[in-house]
Protein backbone atom coordinates (compact mmCIF):
# COMPACT_ATOMS: atom_id res chain seq x y z
CA UNK A 1 0.00 0.00 0.00
CA UNK A 2 2.89 2.67 0.75
CA UNK A 3 4.71 1.86 -2.78
CA UNK A 4 1.63 2.43 -4.40
CA UNK A 5 1.15 6.08 -2.77
CA UNK A 6 4.96 6.54 -2.90
CA UNK A 7 4.66 5.68 -6.78
CA UNK A 8 1.47 7.97 -6.99
CA UNK A 9 2.85 10.76 -5.17
CA UNK A 10 5.72 10.64 -8.02
CA UNK A 11 3.68 12.85 -10.08
CA UNK A 12 5.14 16.48 -12.09
CA UNK A 13 2.52 18.26 -13.42
CA UNK A 14 -0.64 19.68 -11.51
CA UNK A 15 -3.07 17.94 -13.07
CA UNK A 16 -1.55 14.70 -12.06
CA UNK A 17 -1.10 15.17 -8.71
CA UNK A 18 -4.73 16.53 -8.28
CA UNK A 19 -5.77 13.32 -9.68
CA UNK A 20 -3.21 11.55 -8.30
CA UNK A 21 -4.60 12.58 -4.79
CA UNK A 22 -8.12 11.53 -5.94
CA UNK A 23 -6.82 8.11 -6.69
CA UNK A 24 -4.69 7.82 -3.65
CA UNK A 25 -8.45 8.62 -1.83
CA UNK A 26 -10.51 5.93 -3.93
CA UNK A 27 -7.48 3.02 -2.91
CA UNK A 28 -7.17 3.96 0.46
CA UNK A 29 -11.01 4.06 1.12
CA UNK A 30 -11.09 0.39 -1.02
CA UNK A 31 -8.05 -0.99 1.60
CA UNK A 32 -10.10 0.49 4.41
CA UNK A 33 -13.63 -0.91 3.52
CA UNK A 34 -11.73 -4.38 3.41
CA UNK A 35 -9.77 -4.36 6.14
CA UNK A 36 -12.58 -3.32 8.39
CA UNK A 37 -15.02 -5.86 6.90
CA UNK A 38 -12.56 -8.73 6.86
CA UNK A 39 -10.02 -8.48 9.29
CA UNK A 40 -12.87 -7.51 11.88
CA UNK A 41 -13.99 -11.92 11.46
CA UNK A 42 -11.36 -12.53 13.93
CA UNK A 43 -12.52 -10.13 16.61
CA UNK A 44 -15.57 -11.35 17.01
CA UNK A 45 -17.02 -14.62 18.45
CA UNK A 46 -21.31 -15.82 18.80
CA UNK A 47 -21.13 -14.44 22.38
CA UNK A 48 -20.04 -10.93 21.76
CA UNK A 49 -21.86 -8.22 19.99
CA UNK A 50 -20.01 -4.99 18.36
CA UNK A 51 -21.66 -1.93 18.44
CA UNK A 52 -21.23 1.74 17.76
CA UNK A 53 -23.64 4.23 19.59
CA UNK A 54 -24.75 7.22 17.97
CA UNK A 55 -22.13 9.60 19.76
CA UNK A 56 -19.22 7.11 18.35
CA UNK A 57 -16.98 6.68 15.48
CA UNK A 58 -15.60 2.53 16.34
CA UNK A 59 -17.53 -0.64 17.31
CA UNK A 60 -16.93 -1.58 20.92
CA UNK A 61 -17.10 -5.37 21.88
CA UNK A 62 -19.68 -6.34 24.25
CA UNK A 63 -19.89 -10.00 25.79
CA UNK A 64 -23.36 -9.87 27.06
CA UNK A 65 -24.89 -11.22 23.77
CA UNK A 66 -28.00 -12.14 25.75
CA UNK A 67 -28.57 -8.70 27.19
CA UNK A 68 -28.75 -7.58 23.49
CA UNK A 69 -30.58 -10.72 21.90
CA UNK A 70 -33.51 -9.94 24.67
CA UNK A 71 -33.61 -6.53 23.90
CA UNK A 72 -34.29 -7.03 19.60
CA UNK A 73 -35.36 -10.69 19.20
CA UNK A 74 -38.93 -10.07 19.09
CA UNK A 75 -38.59 -6.88 16.89
CA UNK A 76 -36.32 -9.55 14.23
CA UNK A 77 -39.35 -11.85 15.12
CA UNK A 78 -41.73 -9.88 14.03
CA UNK A 79 -39.67 -9.16 10.62
CA UNK A 80 -39.14 -12.57 9.83
CA UNK A 81 -42.24 -13.17 10.06
CA UNK A 82 -43.69 -11.04 7.97
CA UNK A 83 -42.47 -13.00 4.34
CA UNK A 84 -44.69 -15.29 5.33
CA UNK A 85 -47.90 -12.83 5.11
CA UNK A 86 -49.60 -11.15 2.12
CA UNK A 87 -52.54 -9.45 0.48
CA UNK A 88 -55.40 -10.48 0.93
CA UNK A 89 -55.30 -13.92 2.80
CA UNK A 90 -52.70 -11.98 5.61
CA UNK A 91 -56.07 -11.95 8.13
CA UNK A 92 -56.69 -15.10 8.39
CA UNK A 93 -52.91 -15.71 9.80
CA UNK A 94 -52.82 -12.59 11.85
CA UNK A 95 -56.15 -14.00 13.87
CA UNK A 96 -54.60 -17.29 14.38
CA UNK A 97 -51.28 -15.48 15.50
CA UNK A 98 -53.65 -13.24 17.70
CA UNK A 99 -55.56 -16.08 19.06
CA UNK A 100 -51.88 -18.19 19.89
CA UNK A 101 -50.55 -15.35 21.73
CA UNK A 102 -53.19 -15.10 23.77
CA UNK A 103 -53.18 -18.98 24.46
CA UNK A 104 -49.88 -18.61 25.68
CA UNK A 105 -51.09 -16.22 28.43
CA UNK A 106 -50.22 -18.25 31.57
CA UNK A 107 -49.82 -21.68 29.44
CA UNK A 108 -47.19 -23.99 30.45
CA UNK A 109 -43.95 -23.25 28.40
CA UNK A 110 -43.93 -26.58 26.53
CA UNK A 111 -47.15 -24.83 24.43
CA UNK A 112 -44.68 -22.34 23.34
CA UNK A 113 -41.73 -24.30 22.96
CA UNK A 114 -43.51 -26.31 20.46
CA UNK A 115 -44.27 -23.12 18.62
CA UNK A 116 -40.96 -22.31 18.79
CA UNK A 117 -39.92 -25.72 17.12
CA UNK A 118 -42.54 -25.75 13.96
CA UNK A 119 -41.45 -22.41 13.32
CA UNK A 120 -37.59 -22.51 13.31
CA UNK A 121 -36.69 -24.53 10.64
CA UNK A 122 -36.92 -23.81 6.98
CA UNK A 123 -39.52 -24.86 4.66
CA UNK A 124 -42.31 -24.14 7.28
CA UNK A 125 -45.26 -21.51 7.03
CA UNK A 126 -45.93 -21.12 10.93
CA UNK A 127 -45.19 -17.70 12.63
CA UNK A 128 -42.43 -17.21 15.18
CA UNK A 129 -44.38 -16.75 18.26
CA UNK A 130 -44.07 -13.27 20.12
CA UNK A 131 -45.68 -13.44 23.14
CA UNK A 132 -47.25 -10.40 24.33
CA UNK A 133 -47.69 -9.05 20.42
CA UNK A 134 -51.04 -8.76 18.55
CA UNK A 135 -51.94 -7.59 15.37
CA UNK A 136 -54.53 -5.36 14.08
CA UNK A 137 -56.51 -7.17 11.96
CA UNK A 138 -58.85 -4.02 10.52
CA UNK A 139 -55.87 -1.94 9.43
CA UNK A 140 -54.74 -1.08 6.89
CA UNK A 141 -58.06 -0.57 4.94
CA UNK A 142 -59.11 -1.76 1.69
CA UNK A 143 -58.44 0.60 -0.57
CA UNK A 144 -54.93 0.94 1.01
CA UNK A 145 -54.09 -2.51 0.42
CA UNK A 146 -54.77 -2.54 -2.85
CA UNK A 147 -52.74 0.35 -3.31
CA UNK A 148 -49.83 -1.45 -1.70
CA UNK A 149 -50.25 -4.51 -3.71
CA UNK A 150 -50.12 -2.99 -6.86
CA UNK A 151 -46.04 -1.99 -6.20
CA UNK A 152 -45.58 -5.55 -3.89
CA UNK A 153 -45.36 -3.71 -0.52
CA UNK A 154 -46.67 -5.87 2.53
CA UNK A 155 -46.80 -3.88 6.07
CA UNK A 156 -48.66 -5.03 9.42
CA UNK A 157 -49.32 -3.21 12.34
CA UNK A 158 -48.92 -4.73 16.28
CA UNK A 159 -49.37 -3.54 19.49
CA UNK A 160 -47.34 -5.10 22.43
CA UNK A 161 -49.84 -6.10 26.03
CA UNK A 162 -47.73 -5.62 28.71
CA UNK A 163 -51.47 -5.82 31.00
CA UNK A 164 -54.66 -5.54 30.42
CA UNK A 165 -56.36 -2.32 29.40
CA UNK A 166 -55.09 0.18 27.29
CA UNK A 167 -52.65 1.58 29.88
CA UNK A 168 -50.70 -1.95 29.37
CA UNK A 169 -50.05 -1.07 25.34
CA UNK A 170 -46.68 -0.02 25.93
CA UNK A 171 -45.46 -0.05 21.55
CA UNK A 172 -47.26 0.07 18.80
CA UNK A 173 -45.06 -1.49 15.39
CA UNK A 174 -45.57 -0.76 12.15
CA UNK A 175 -43.48 -3.92 10.19
CA UNK A 176 -42.67 -3.65 6.51
CA UNK A 177 -41.43 -6.84 4.61
CA UNK A 178 -38.06 -7.36 3.17
CA UNK A 179 -37.18 -8.10 -0.72
CA UNK A 180 -39.20 -11.19 -2.13
CA UNK A 181 -36.86 -13.05 -4.97
CA UNK A 182 -39.37 -13.64 -7.38
CA UNK A 183 -40.81 -10.28 -6.94
CA UNK A 184 -39.71 -7.65 -9.85
CA UNK A 185 -41.81 -4.86 -8.17
CA UNK A 186 -39.79 -5.11 -4.90
CA UNK A 187 -36.16 -5.11 -7.42
CA UNK A 188 -37.39 -1.86 -9.11
CA UNK A 189 -37.51 -0.35 -5.40
CA UNK A 190 -34.19 -1.57 -4.15
CA UNK A 191 -32.83 -0.06 -7.43
CA UNK A 192 -34.65 3.61 -7.40
CA UNK A 193 -31.36 5.31 -7.06
CA UNK A 194 -30.63 4.28 -10.45
CA UNK A 195 -33.98 4.28 -12.37
CA UNK A 196 -36.21 7.43 -13.42
CA UNK A 197 -39.45 7.74 -11.59
CA UNK A 198 -40.66 8.06 -14.91
CA UNK A 199 -39.61 4.41 -15.53
CA UNK A 200 -40.35 2.71 -11.62
CA UNK A 201 -43.31 5.28 -11.42
CA UNK A 202 -44.95 4.57 -7.83
CA UNK A 203 -42.63 2.19 -6.05
CA UNK A 204 -42.90 0.88 -2.80
CA UNK A 205 -41.14 4.20 -0.68
CA UNK A 206 -43.48 6.30 -2.88
CA UNK A 207 -47.14 4.25 -1.32
CA UNK A 208 -45.32 4.56 2.39
CA UNK A 209 -44.24 8.49 1.92
CA UNK A 210 -47.47 9.39 0.24
CA UNK A 211 -50.09 7.04 1.74
CA UNK A 212 -48.91 4.29 4.34
CA UNK A 213 -47.59 7.09 6.40
CA UNK A 214 -50.81 9.51 6.63
CA UNK A 215 -53.09 6.32 6.77
CA UNK A 216 -51.49 5.46 9.79
CA UNK A 217 -50.41 8.28 11.56
CA UNK A 218 -54.56 9.57 11.15
CA UNK A 219 -55.07 5.78 12.57
CA UNK A 220 -52.70 6.17 16.20
CA UNK A 221 -54.42 9.28 16.28
CA UNK A 222 -58.10 8.00 16.13
CA UNK A 223 -57.41 5.29 18.53
CA UNK A 224 -55.88 7.41 21.24
CA UNK A 225 -58.74 9.83 21.07
CA UNK A 226 -61.28 6.90 21.10
CA UNK A 227 -59.43 5.11 24.24
CA UNK A 228 -58.04 2.07 22.07
CA UNK A 229 -54.45 2.99 23.13
CA UNK A 230 -52.72 5.34 25.72
CA UNK A 231 -51.67 8.65 24.74
CA UNK A 232 -47.97 8.01 25.65
CA UNK A 233 -47.65 4.47 23.38
CA UNK A 234 -44.17 4.11 21.77
CA UNK A 235 -44.04 3.86 18.10
CA UNK A 236 -41.93 1.70 16.28
CA UNK A 237 -41.10 1.15 12.40
CA UNK A 238 -39.53 -1.95 11.79
CA UNK A 239 -38.09 -4.16 8.88
CA UNK A 240 -35.94 -6.67 7.29
CA UNK A 241 -33.45 -5.77 4.24
CA UNK A 242 -35.70 -3.84 2.00
CA UNK A 243 -38.08 -3.09 5.14
CA UNK A 244 -35.45 -1.90 6.92
CA UNK A 245 -35.35 1.04 4.18
CA UNK A 246 -39.02 0.97 4.32
CA UNK A 247 -39.31 1.81 8.11
CA UNK A 248 -37.06 4.61 7.86
CA UNK A 249 -38.74 6.09 5.32
CA UNK A 250 -42.38 5.65 7.28
CA UNK A 251 -40.51 7.58 9.91
CA UNK A 252 -39.55 10.83 8.22
CA UNK A 253 -42.42 10.84 6.13
CA UNK A 254 -45.31 10.85 9.18
CA UNK A 255 -46.80 14.08 8.68
CA UNK A 256 -47.31 16.60 11.98
CA UNK A 257 -50.42 17.54 13.27
CA UNK A 258 -50.74 20.33 15.32
CA UNK A 259 -53.66 18.20 17.24
CA UNK A 260 -51.86 15.32 19.55
CA UNK A 261 -49.06 14.85 17.03
CA UNK A 262 -47.62 11.36 16.34
CA UNK A 263 -43.91 10.48 15.86
CA UNK A 264 -42.03 7.67 15.13
CA UNK A 265 -39.90 6.91 18.24
CA UNK A 266 -37.73 4.24 17.13
CA UNK A 267 -36.87 2.64 13.78
CA UNK A 268 -35.19 -0.82 13.84
CA UNK A 269 -33.90 -2.15 10.65
CA UNK A 270 -32.42 -5.35 10.36
CA UNK A 271 -29.74 -6.25 7.69
CA UNK A 272 -31.16 -2.80 6.31
CA UNK A 273 -31.53 -1.73 2.65
CA UNK A 274 -28.96 1.65 2.74
CA UNK A 275 -32.07 3.22 0.56
CA UNK A 276 -34.34 5.22 2.82
CA UNK A 277 -36.28 7.69 1.10
CA UNK A 278 -34.62 10.79 3.07
CA UNK A 279 -33.99 13.23 0.57
CA UNK A 280 -37.25 12.22 -1.78
CA UNK A 281 -39.10 13.14 1.31
CA UNK A 282 -40.15 17.07 1.73
CA UNK A 283 -39.71 19.14 4.09
CA UNK A 284 -41.42 19.30 6.48
CA UNK A 285 -42.31 17.01 7.97
CA UNK A 286 -38.21 15.21 6.97
CA UNK A 287 -36.16 17.54 9.40
CA UNK A 288 -38.72 17.35 12.07
CA UNK A 289 -39.32 13.51 12.48
CA UNK A 290 -35.38 12.90 11.75
CA UNK A 291 -33.98 14.47 14.76
CA UNK A 292 -33.33 12.75 17.61
CA UNK A 293 -34.96 9.93 15.47
CA UNK A 294 -33.10 6.35 17.44
CA UNK A 295 -32.29 3.97 14.31
CA UNK A 296 -31.07 0.73 15.35
CA UNK A 297 -29.85 -1.03 12.92
CA UNK A 298 -28.92 -4.82 13.47
CA UNK A 299 -26.84 -7.00 11.30
CA UNK A 300 -25.54 -10.38 11.29
CA UNK A 301 -21.13 -10.21 10.27
CA UNK A 302 -21.20 -10.92 6.79
CA UNK A 303 -24.53 -10.46 5.89
CA UNK A 304 -24.65 -8.66 1.75
CA UNK A 305 -25.89 -5.04 2.47
CA UNK A 306 -23.66 -4.62 5.30
CA UNK A 307 -20.07 -4.04 2.87
CA UNK A 308 -22.77 -1.47 0.34
CA UNK A 309 -23.41 0.57 3.65
CA UNK A 310 -19.93 0.75 4.99
CA UNK A 311 -18.72 2.91 2.50
CA UNK A 312 -21.81 5.36 2.65
CA UNK A 313 -20.68 5.45 6.44
CA UNK A 314 -17.93 6.94 5.41
CA UNK A 315 -18.73 9.20 3.36
CA UNK A 316 -21.91 10.43 5.77
CA UNK A 317 -21.05 8.88 9.18
CA UNK A 318 -23.80 7.69 11.34
CA UNK A 319 -22.33 10.06 13.81
CA UNK A 320 -22.84 13.51 11.67
CA UNK A 321 -26.33 13.02 10.66
CA UNK A 322 -29.41 14.21 12.42
CA UNK A 323 -30.83 10.89 13.66
CA UNK A 324 -29.29 8.82 16.86
CA UNK A 325 -28.25 5.99 14.65
CA UNK A 326 -26.70 2.89 16.69
CA UNK A 327 -25.28 -0.16 14.48
CA UNK A 328 -25.36 -3.64 16.45
CA UNK A 329 -23.42 -6.44 14.90
CA UNK A 330 -23.79 -9.84 15.38
CA UNK A 331 -21.75 -13.00 14.57
CA UNK A 332 -24.11 -15.65 15.12
CA UNK A 333 -23.78 -17.62 11.82
CA UNK A 334 -20.00 -18.75 11.65
CA UNK A 335 -20.38 -20.13 7.81
CA UNK A 336 -19.28 -17.52 5.34
CA UNK A 337 -21.79 -16.07 2.79
CA UNK A 338 -23.14 -12.47 2.49
CA UNK A 339 -26.58 -14.16 1.08
CA UNK A 340 -26.60 -16.78 3.36
CA UNK A 341 -26.18 -14.44 6.38
CA UNK A 342 -28.49 -12.01 5.12
CA UNK A 343 -31.74 -14.89 5.75
CA UNK A 344 -34.06 -13.73 7.95
CA UNK A 345 -35.55 -16.78 9.66
CA UNK A 346 -32.79 -18.22 10.94
CA UNK A 347 -31.17 -15.13 12.68
CA UNK A 348 -34.25 -14.41 14.50
CA UNK A 349 -34.77 -18.32 16.02
CA UNK A 350 -31.02 -17.86 16.92
CA UNK A 351 -31.31 -14.33 18.84
CA UNK A 352 -34.51 -15.92 20.38
CA UNK A 353 -32.27 -18.88 21.83
CA UNK A 354 -29.57 -16.19 23.18
CA UNK A 355 -31.83 -14.62 24.85
CA UNK A 356 -33.02 -17.55 26.57
CA UNK A 357 -36.66 -17.10 25.72
CA UNK A 358 -36.48 -21.09 24.86
CA UNK A 359 -34.66 -22.07 28.33
CA UNK A 360 -32.02 -24.13 26.21
CA UNK A 361 -33.37 -25.39 24.03
CA UNK A 362 -31.79 -24.90 19.95
CA UNK A 363 -34.17 -25.18 17.99
CA UNK A 364 -32.56 -24.11 14.90
CA UNK A 365 -31.03 -27.69 14.65
CA UNK A 366 -34.17 -28.26 12.78
CA UNK A 367 -33.06 -26.67 10.04
CA UNK A 368 -32.52 -29.64 7.08
CA UNK A 369 -28.74 -28.62 6.82
CA UNK A 370 -27.00 -27.64 9.23
CA UNK A 371 -23.93 -26.87 7.27
CA UNK A 372 -25.65 -24.88 5.58
CA UNK A 373 -26.14 -22.26 8.52
CA UNK A 374 -23.21 -22.33 10.23
CA UNK A 375 -23.01 -25.20 12.67
CA UNK A 376 -19.23 -25.16 13.78
CA UNK A 377 -16.90 -26.38 16.84
CA UNK A 378 -18.27 -24.07 19.43
CA UNK A 379 -21.98 -25.46 19.12
CA UNK A 380 -23.54 -28.87 19.54
CA UNK A 381 -22.76 -31.30 16.37
CA UNK A 382 -26.22 -31.75 14.72
CA UNK A 383 -27.72 -35.25 16.40
CA UNK A 384 -30.34 -37.56 14.13
CA UNK A 385 -34.23 -38.01 15.18
CA UNK A 386 -35.53 -34.35 17.48
CA UNK A 387 -32.52 -32.47 17.79
CA UNK A 388 -35.08 -29.74 19.46
CA UNK A 389 -34.88 -31.24 22.54
CA UNK A 390 -31.47 -30.81 23.28
CA UNK A 391 -30.42 -28.49 25.45
CA UNK A 392 -27.30 -25.89 25.49
CA UNK A 393 -26.27 -22.74 27.70
CA UNK A 394 -25.11 -20.70 24.05
CA UNK A 395 -22.36 -18.31 25.96
CA UNK A 396 -21.14 -17.81 29.56
CA UNK A 397 -22.42 -14.63 31.66
CA UNK A 398 -19.73 -12.24 31.89
CA UNK A 399 -18.16 -11.95 35.68
CA UNK A 400 -19.71 -8.62 37.12
CA UNK A 401 -16.58 -6.02 38.09
CA UNK A 402 -16.64 -4.08 41.19
CA UNK A 403 -15.02 -0.28 40.29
Amino acid sequence: MAAIIKSLASSTTPSNMRLDAMYIKSVTLVFLCAALAGCSILLQDDCTVLVRKPDETRYKPYRDVAKFAKNYWQYTALAANSYLLDWPNYKQKIIIANIKTQQNIGAQQSILQMQFAQACKNETNELIPTPGWYAWSDFPPPKLARQAETPSLFFSVWEHRTAPGIEGISEVAIVFRGTQADQYQDWISNGRWFIPSWLRREDQYDITRDYVSKAFEAEIRNRIQQGKLPPTVSIVAIGHSLGGGLAQQLAYALPQSKVNPVRVQKVIAFNSSPVTGYRSTPNPPRKHNAEGLEIDRIFEHGEALAYIRLPINIIIPPNKRPSLVKDLRFNLNKSPGGVRNHASRFFACELAEFSGVTNGIIHTKNWSNPELVGWSESHDPPRKGDSSEVSKERCPVPPVTSN
